[in-house]
Protein backbone atom coordinates (compact mmCIF):
# COMPACT_ATOMS: atom_id res chain seq x y z
CA UNK A 1 0.00 0.00 0.00
CA UNK A 2 1.41 3.29 -1.20
CA UNK A 3 0.88 6.19 1.52
CA UNK A 4 0.79 9.97 0.59
CA UNK A 5 1.62 12.58 2.94
CA UNK A 6 -2.56 13.44 3.09
CA UNK A 7 -2.91 9.73 3.70
CA UNK A 8 -0.88 9.57 6.80
CA UNK A 9 -2.01 12.95 8.22
CA UNK A 10 -5.76 11.17 7.98
CA UNK A 11 -4.19 8.13 9.79
CA UNK A 12 -3.09 10.62 12.63
CA UNK A 13 -6.25 11.78 13.01
CA UNK A 14 -8.05 8.61 13.13
CA UNK A 15 -5.86 7.40 15.23
CA UNK A 16 -6.05 10.64 17.79
CA UNK A 17 -9.59 9.75 17.65
CA UNK A 18 -9.69 6.29 18.50
CA UNK A 19 -7.29 6.96 21.04
CA UNK A 20 -9.24 9.40 22.85
CA UNK A 21 -12.62 7.91 22.74
CA UNK A 22 -10.95 4.36 23.23
CA UNK A 23 -9.18 5.83 26.64
CA UNK A 24 -12.62 8.07 27.86
CA UNK A 25 -14.88 4.74 28.31
CA UNK A 26 -11.94 1.73 28.09
CA UNK A 27 -12.62 -0.05 24.97
CA UNK A 28 -9.15 1.06 23.07
CA UNK A 29 -10.50 2.15 20.12
CA UNK A 30 -10.27 -0.39 17.73
CA UNK A 31 -14.02 -0.59 17.39
CA UNK A 32 -13.29 2.96 15.63
CA UNK A 33 -10.04 1.50 14.06
CA UNK A 34 -11.08 -1.57 12.04
CA UNK A 35 -14.08 0.25 10.21
CA UNK A 36 -11.76 3.31 9.83
CA UNK A 37 -8.93 1.15 8.21
CA UNK A 38 -11.27 -1.15 6.20
CA UNK A 39 -13.82 1.28 4.66
CA UNK A 40 -11.64 4.38 5.09
CA UNK A 41 -8.36 2.91 3.21
CA UNK A 42 -9.81 -0.29 1.92
CA UNK A 43 -7.34 -2.23 4.04
CA UNK A 44 -7.68 -6.01 4.37
CA UNK A 45 -9.41 -6.93 7.34
CA UNK A 46 -6.41 -8.99 8.93
CA UNK A 47 -4.27 -6.53 8.31
CA UNK A 48 -6.60 -4.17 9.52
CA UNK A 49 -6.96 -5.95 12.40
CA UNK A 50 -3.07 -6.67 13.20
CA UNK A 51 -2.53 -2.37 13.03
CA UNK A 52 -5.93 -1.87 15.21
CA UNK A 53 -3.76 -4.48 18.10
CA UNK A 54 -1.01 -1.80 17.44
CA UNK A 55 -3.02 1.06 18.07
CA UNK A 56 -4.43 -0.88 21.27
CA UNK A 57 -1.65 -1.12 22.81
CA UNK A 58 -0.81 1.97 22.36
CA UNK A 59 -3.85 3.45 24.33
CA UNK A 60 -3.31 1.03 26.98
CA UNK A 61 0.04 2.40 27.24
CA UNK A 62 0.35 5.65 27.48
CA UNK A 63 -3.41 6.51 28.75
CA UNK A 64 -2.37 3.55 31.41
CA UNK A 65 0.37 5.79 32.77
CA UNK A 66 -1.53 8.17 33.84
CA UNK A 67 -4.90 6.24 35.35
CA UNK A 68 -1.95 4.21 37.32
CA UNK A 69 -0.19 7.23 38.15
CA UNK A 70 -3.40 9.14 39.52
CA UNK A 71 -4.23 5.43 41.31
CA UNK A 72 -7.93 5.25 39.40
CA UNK A 73 -6.36 1.72 37.58
CA UNK A 74 -6.39 -1.06 39.88
CA UNK A 75 -3.72 -2.88 38.95
CA UNK A 76 -4.51 -6.01 41.22
CA UNK A 77 -7.70 -6.23 39.60
CA UNK A 78 -6.62 -6.08 36.41
CA UNK A 79 -3.60 -9.04 36.34
CA UNK A 80 -6.05 -11.29 37.74
CA UNK A 81 -8.55 -11.01 34.89
CA UNK A 82 -5.75 -10.42 32.16
CA UNK A 83 -5.12 -14.53 32.73
CA UNK A 84 -8.09 -15.06 31.13
CA UNK A 85 -8.26 -12.28 29.07
CA UNK A 86 -4.23 -13.42 27.69
CA UNK A 87 -5.77 -17.14 26.86
CA UNK A 88 -8.62 -15.51 25.29
CA UNK A 89 -6.36 -13.39 22.80
CA UNK A 90 -3.72 -16.10 21.80
CA UNK A 91 -6.38 -18.41 20.79
CA UNK A 92 -8.43 -15.61 18.68
CA UNK A 93 -5.13 -14.94 16.99
CA UNK A 94 -4.47 -18.42 16.02
CA UNK A 95 -7.72 -19.11 14.72
CA UNK A 96 -8.50 -15.26 13.02
CA UNK A 97 -7.46 -16.85 9.64
CA UNK A 98 -10.19 -19.73 9.89
CA UNK A 99 -13.05 -18.29 11.03
CA UNK A 100 -15.84 -16.13 8.45
CA UNK A 101 -15.12 -12.72 8.98
CA UNK A 102 -18.74 -12.57 7.89
CA UNK A 103 -20.23 -14.39 10.51
CA UNK A 104 -17.89 -12.84 12.87
CA UNK A 105 -18.59 -8.89 11.85
CA UNK A 106 -22.60 -9.44 12.74
CA UNK A 107 -22.00 -11.25 15.91
CA UNK A 108 -19.65 -8.70 16.97
CA UNK A 109 -22.10 -6.16 15.93
CA UNK A 110 -24.75 -7.54 18.07
CA UNK A 111 -22.88 -8.42 21.00
CA UNK A 112 -22.20 -4.23 21.12
CA UNK A 113 -25.67 -3.40 20.56
CA UNK A 114 -26.79 -5.52 23.53
CA UNK A 115 -23.82 -4.50 25.84
CA UNK A 116 -24.47 -0.87 24.79
CA UNK A 117 -28.68 -1.51 26.57
CA UNK A 118 -26.66 -3.06 29.55
CA UNK A 119 -24.42 -0.10 30.17
CA UNK A 120 -27.04 2.30 29.66
CA UNK A 121 -29.75 0.49 32.39
CA UNK A 122 -26.86 -0.14 34.69
CA UNK A 123 -26.17 1.95 37.97
CA UNK A 124 -25.03 5.41 37.51
CA UNK A 125 -23.78 5.76 40.74
CA UNK A 126 -20.20 4.18 42.08
CA UNK A 127 -20.63 0.99 44.34
CA UNK A 128 -19.70 1.72 47.59
CA UNK A 129 -20.41 3.94 50.46
CA UNK A 130 -17.74 7.39 50.32
CA UNK A 131 -14.96 6.63 52.59
CA UNK A 132 -13.26 9.54 54.66
CA UNK A 133 -9.92 10.23 55.12
CA UNK A 134 -6.09 10.16 53.03
CA UNK A 135 -6.34 9.14 49.96
CA UNK A 136 -4.79 5.46 49.41
CA UNK A 137 -3.20 4.16 46.68
CA UNK A 138 -4.28 1.75 43.90
CA UNK A 139 -5.82 -1.48 45.67
CA UNK A 140 -6.09 -2.72 48.70
CA UNK A 141 -2.90 -4.02 49.90
CA UNK A 142 -1.63 -7.57 49.50
CA UNK A 143 -3.97 -10.56 48.48
CA UNK A 144 -6.93 -8.19 47.91
CA UNK A 145 -8.76 -6.54 45.27
CA UNK A 146 -10.28 -3.84 47.33
CA UNK A 147 -9.38 -0.22 46.07
CA UNK A 148 -10.79 3.24 46.42
CA UNK A 149 -10.35 6.61 44.19
CA UNK A 150 -11.38 10.11 44.75
CA UNK A 151 -13.96 11.50 42.39
CA UNK A 152 -13.17 14.29 41.07
CA UNK A 153 -16.92 15.03 39.46
CA UNK A 154 -18.46 14.48 42.85
CA UNK A 155 -15.76 15.72 45.05
CA UNK A 156 -15.98 12.53 47.45
CA UNK A 157 -14.02 9.66 48.17
CA UNK A 158 -15.17 6.50 46.98
CA UNK A 159 -14.25 3.06 48.40
CA UNK A 160 -15.04 -0.20 46.85
CA UNK A 161 -14.81 -4.08 47.06
CA UNK A 162 -15.09 -6.36 43.35
CA UNK A 163 -17.12 -9.27 43.78
CA UNK A 164 -17.82 -12.42 41.11
CA UNK A 165 -13.92 -12.98 39.82
CA UNK A 166 -14.90 -15.85 38.15
CA UNK A 167 -17.78 -13.98 35.95
CA UNK A 168 -15.33 -11.42 35.40
CA UNK A 169 -12.95 -13.62 34.54
CA UNK A 170 -15.21 -15.82 32.03
CA UNK A 171 -16.41 -12.60 30.16
CA UNK A 172 -12.37 -11.66 29.70
CA UNK A 173 -12.03 -14.77 28.21
CA UNK A 174 -14.57 -13.84 25.95
CA UNK A 175 -13.32 -10.17 25.43
CA UNK A 176 -9.80 -11.61 24.76
CA UNK A 177 -11.07 -13.86 21.94
CA UNK A 178 -12.99 -11.25 20.37
CA UNK A 179 -9.61 -9.42 20.29
CA UNK A 180 -7.35 -11.37 18.85
CA UNK A 181 -10.32 -12.39 16.31
CA UNK A 182 -11.56 -8.60 15.30
CA UNK A 183 -8.68 -6.41 16.63
CA UNK A 184 -10.30 -4.75 19.54
CA UNK A 185 -9.05 -4.21 23.18
CA UNK A 186 -12.37 -6.04 24.06
CA UNK A 187 -12.88 -3.14 26.94
CA UNK A 188 -16.62 -3.11 25.74
CA UNK A 189 -17.04 -6.36 27.25
CA UNK A 190 -14.43 -6.03 30.38
CA UNK A 191 -16.28 -2.56 31.46
CA UNK A 192 -19.86 -3.74 31.65
CA UNK A 193 -18.49 -6.82 32.79
CA UNK A 194 -16.76 -4.75 36.20
CA UNK A 195 -19.44 -2.54 36.12
CA UNK A 196 -22.57 -4.37 36.63
CA UNK A 197 -21.49 -8.02 37.24
CA UNK A 198 -18.61 -7.30 39.51
CA UNK A 199 -19.74 -3.84 41.36
CA UNK A 200 -16.85 -2.18 40.26
CA UNK A 201 -16.97 2.07 40.06
CA UNK A 202 -17.71 2.70 36.26
CA UNK A 203 -14.97 5.23 36.22
CA UNK A 204 -12.39 2.59 37.79
CA UNK A 205 -13.81 0.08 35.27
CA UNK A 206 -13.18 1.79 32.28
CA UNK A 207 -9.18 3.01 34.05
CA UNK A 208 -8.65 -1.19 34.93
CA UNK A 209 -9.89 -1.90 31.29
CA UNK A 210 -7.44 0.84 29.54
CA UNK A 211 -4.29 -1.07 31.90
CA UNK A 212 -5.81 -4.10 30.86
CA UNK A 213 -5.98 -3.79 26.46
CA UNK A 214 -2.25 -3.91 26.59
CA UNK A 215 -1.79 -7.56 27.31
CA UNK A 216 -4.48 -8.22 25.40
CA UNK A 217 -3.87 -6.86 22.16
CA UNK A 218 -0.04 -7.74 22.89
CA UNK A 219 -0.93 -11.82 23.37
CA UNK A 220 -2.66 -11.75 20.03
CA UNK A 221 -0.45 -8.91 18.56
CA UNK A 222 2.57 -11.41 19.01
CA UNK A 223 0.60 -13.87 16.51
CA UNK A 224 -0.18 -11.41 13.77
CA UNK A 225 3.82 -9.71 13.84
CA UNK A 226 5.44 -12.95 13.57
CA UNK A 227 3.16 -14.07 10.61
CA UNK A 228 3.64 -11.30 8.91
CA UNK A 229 0.45 -9.61 9.14
CA UNK A 230 1.64 -6.38 10.94
CA UNK A 231 2.60 -3.30 8.69
CA UNK A 232 4.84 -1.49 10.92
CA UNK A 233 4.34 2.30 8.70
CA UNK A 234 1.03 2.13 8.30
CA UNK A 235 0.64 1.56 12.12
CA UNK A 236 3.48 3.93 12.93
CA UNK A 237 0.89 7.26 11.99
CA UNK A 238 -2.04 5.59 13.82
CA UNK A 239 0.13 5.47 17.22
CA UNK A 240 1.73 8.79 16.87
CA UNK A 241 -1.76 10.12 16.82
CA UNK A 242 -3.31 7.65 19.57
CA UNK A 243 -0.44 8.79 21.95
CA UNK A 244 -1.75 12.16 21.98
CA UNK A 245 -5.50 11.20 21.77
CA UNK A 246 -5.12 8.62 24.57
CA UNK A 247 -3.70 11.47 26.73
CA UNK A 248 -6.39 13.45 26.41
CA UNK A 249 -9.02 10.61 26.76
CA UNK A 250 -7.27 9.73 29.90
CA UNK A 251 -7.70 13.13 31.57
CA UNK A 252 -11.24 12.97 30.54
CA UNK A 253 -12.26 10.28 32.49
CA UNK A 254 -11.22 11.74 35.70
CA UNK A 255 -13.41 14.69 35.67
CA UNK A 256 -16.32 13.72 33.48
CA UNK A 257 -19.48 12.32 34.78
CA UNK A 258 -20.36 8.52 34.67
CA UNK A 259 -22.75 9.49 32.48
CA UNK A 260 -21.18 11.53 30.19
CA UNK A 261 -18.84 7.92 29.94
CA UNK A 262 -21.85 5.41 29.95
CA UNK A 263 -23.32 7.30 26.33
CA UNK A 264 -20.11 7.57 25.21
CA UNK A 265 -19.52 3.92 25.62
CA UNK A 266 -22.75 3.08 24.27
CA UNK A 267 -22.63 5.36 21.01
CA UNK A 268 -19.16 4.33 19.95
CA UNK A 269 -20.63 0.50 20.18
CA UNK A 270 -23.18 1.11 18.74
CA UNK A 271 -21.57 2.32 15.61
CA UNK A 272 -18.34 0.40 15.79
CA UNK A 273 -19.04 -2.76 13.08
CA UNK A 274 -16.03 -3.27 11.07
CA UNK A 275 -16.67 -4.15 7.38
CA UNK A 276 -16.56 -7.97 7.10
CA UNK A 277 -14.91 -8.22 4.19
CA UNK A 278 -13.75 -11.06 4.53
CA UNK A 279 -4.03 -0.37 53.91
CA UNK A 280 -1.05 -1.65 56.17
CA UNK A 281 0.92 -1.67 52.51
CA UNK A 282 -0.06 2.10 51.54
CA UNK A 283 3.78 2.57 50.55
CA UNK A 284 4.30 -0.71 49.18
CA UNK A 285 1.17 -0.67 46.50
CA UNK A 286 2.41 3.84 45.88
CA UNK A 287 5.98 2.40 45.34
CA UNK A 288 3.90 0.11 42.53
CA UNK A 289 2.43 2.70 40.84
CA UNK A 290 5.76 4.65 40.25
CA UNK A 291 6.83 1.45 38.89
CA UNK A 292 4.16 0.63 36.54
CA UNK A 293 3.83 4.35 35.50
CA UNK A 294 7.56 5.13 34.89
CA UNK A 295 7.99 1.90 32.71
CA UNK A 296 4.84 2.54 30.77
CA UNK A 297 5.83 5.90 29.86
CA UNK A 298 9.24 4.75 28.82
CA UNK A 299 7.79 2.36 26.85
CA UNK A 300 5.78 4.60 25.04
CA UNK A 301 8.09 7.45 24.77
CA UNK A 302 10.76 4.98 23.41
CA UNK A 303 7.94 3.63 20.50
CA UNK A 304 7.01 7.30 19.79
CA UNK A 305 10.23 7.94 18.90
CA UNK A 306 11.09 4.92 16.65
CA UNK A 307 7.76 5.92 15.06
CA UNK A 308 8.58 8.99 13.86
CA UNK A 309 12.16 8.04 13.38
CA UNK A 310 11.04 5.45 10.74
CA UNK A 311 8.55 7.48 9.07
CA UNK A 312 10.99 10.01 8.53
CA UNK A 313 13.43 7.51 6.87
CA UNK A 314 10.54 6.49 4.83
CA UNK A 315 9.63 10.19 3.79
CA UNK A 316 13.03 10.38 2.61
CA UNK A 317 12.06 8.43 -0.60
CA UNK A 318 9.61 9.48 -3.49
CA UNK A 319 6.99 7.23 -1.39
CA UNK A 320 6.37 5.64 1.59
CA UNK A 321 5.54 1.58 0.37
CA UNK A 322 3.19 0.12 3.52
CA UNK A 323 4.07 -3.73 3.50
CA UNK A 324 3.78 -6.66 5.87
CA UNK A 325 6.98 -7.40 8.03
CA UNK A 326 7.44 -10.66 10.44
CA UNK A 327 8.69 -10.13 13.88
CA UNK A 328 11.76 -12.25 12.60
CA UNK A 329 12.34 -10.37 9.77
CA UNK A 330 13.28 -6.93 10.94
CA UNK A 331 17.36 -7.39 10.96
CA UNK A 332 16.84 -8.63 7.13
CA UNK A 333 14.94 -5.76 6.39
CA UNK A 334 17.71 -2.98 7.70
CA UNK A 335 19.95 -5.07 5.23
CA UNK A 336 18.03 -4.48 2.09
CA UNK A 337 18.16 -1.06 2.35
CA UNK A 338 14.36 -0.76 4.23
CA UNK A 339 15.68 1.32 7.01
CA UNK A 340 12.20 2.92 7.44
CA UNK A 341 10.17 0.12 7.71
CA UNK A 342 12.95 -1.91 10.13
CA UNK A 343 12.95 0.94 12.32
CA UNK A 344 9.18 1.34 13.26
CA UNK A 345 9.28 -2.41 13.12
CA UNK A 346 11.54 -1.90 16.27
CA UNK A 347 9.01 0.22 17.14
CA UNK A 348 5.80 -2.15 17.08
CA UNK A 349 7.99 -4.42 19.52
CA UNK A 350 9.08 -1.60 21.68
CA UNK A 351 5.15 -1.33 21.93
CA UNK A 352 4.43 -4.77 22.44
CA UNK A 353 7.16 -5.90 24.77
CA UNK A 354 5.59 -2.70 27.12
CA UNK A 355 2.63 -4.72 28.76
CA UNK A 356 5.34 -8.02 29.15
CA UNK A 357 8.14 -5.75 30.78
CA UNK A 358 5.38 -4.58 33.25
CA UNK A 359 4.10 -7.57 34.36
CA UNK A 360 7.56 -9.27 34.53
CA UNK A 361 7.84 -5.61 36.80
CA UNK A 362 4.74 -6.18 39.14
CA UNK A 363 5.93 -10.17 39.50
CA UNK A 364 9.10 -8.89 41.10
CA UNK A 365 7.42 -5.88 43.25
CA UNK A 366 5.05 -8.51 44.81
CA UNK A 367 7.27 -11.34 45.21
CA UNK A 368 9.43 -8.70 47.40
CA UNK A 369 5.92 -8.20 49.11
CA UNK A 370 6.09 -12.00 49.46
CA UNK A 371 2.28 -11.26 48.03
CA UNK A 372 1.92 -14.66 46.91
CA UNK A 373 -1.27 -14.72 45.48
CA UNK A 374 -0.42 -11.89 42.85
CA UNK A 375 2.86 -13.20 41.85
CA UNK A 376 1.35 -15.89 40.88
CA UNK A 377 -0.92 -14.47 38.65
CA UNK A 378 1.50 -12.45 37.28
CA UNK A 379 3.70 -15.44 36.59
CA UNK A 380 0.81 -16.75 35.06
CA UNK A 381 0.20 -14.00 32.57
CA UNK A 382 4.04 -13.82 31.92
CA UNK A 383 3.92 -17.45 30.74
CA UNK A 384 1.25 -16.80 28.47
CA UNK A 385 2.69 -13.98 26.93
CA UNK A 386 5.49 -15.67 26.42
CA UNK A 387 3.82 -18.47 24.52
CA UNK A 388 2.40 -16.15 22.49
CA UNK A 389 5.29 -15.88 20.25
CA UNK A 390 6.01 -19.12 20.15
CA UNK A 391 2.31 -19.94 18.92
CA UNK A 392 3.16 -17.40 16.42
CA UNK A 393 5.94 -18.61 15.36
CA UNK A 394 4.48 -21.79 14.44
Amino acid sequence: MILGPLAVLALVLGGALAGTFGALVGIGGGVLMIPMLTLGFGIDLRVATATSLVAVVATSTSSGSVHVGTGLANMRLGMSLEVATALGGVAGGLVATSISTSVLARVFAVLMVVTAALMLRGRTEPVGAPAVGAIPATGGGAGSLDGAYYDEHQKQLVSYRPVNLALGSAIALVAGLLSGLLGVGGGFLKVPAMHLGMHVPLRVAAATSNFMIGVTAASSLFVYFARGLVHPLLAAPVVLGVAVGSLLGARLVRSASTTVIKYALAAVMCRGRPDDGEGGRAVNVASERTVVERLLQGGMALSTLLFLAGLLAAFSREQIVSHGLPLFGIAAAARDGEVGEAVAALGVLVLAATPVVRVLALAYLWARERDLRFLGVALAVAAILGASILCGRG
